[in-house]
């Protein structure tokens, strides 16, 4: 989210996280000096890897483990939108494949 005010940031990231019914994360970062294009995205990518394994095994839900990465990718997928289903979260909101390929880390 990009705003010429933090104030506006922090209203729109407020009105996002109370629009949607089930809960949801909002990953923050403060850049003092933007590094260029290719140091901005490595730096926002170590930030999100550094959020992803704080909340690894449930990125989706609270408690929710993923499937075995070790399935085939259709009975990855299968499981995990059971589990999506049973747990209430949308299928939108997750990606299979990325979901998959960074659970076998």
């Amino acid at each position: 989210m990009f705003a010429p005010t933090v104030g506006d940031v922090l209203g729109q990231a407020r009105e996002w996280c109370t629009s949607a019914a089930l809960p949801r994360r909002m990953v923050m970062d403060r850049i003092e000096t933007v590094p260029g294009v290719d140091g901005l995205i490595d730096h926002m990518l170590a930030n999100l890897a550094d959020v992803a394994l704080a909340l690894w095994p449930a990125w989706y839900g609270s408690g929710m483990a993923l499937p075995d990465a070790r399935l085939p990718p259709s009975e990855f997928k299968r499981r995990l939108g059971d589990q999506l289903v049973a747990s209430g979260l949308a299928h939108r909101d997750v990606m299979p494949a990325w979901t998959r390929r960074a659970s076998s880390f």
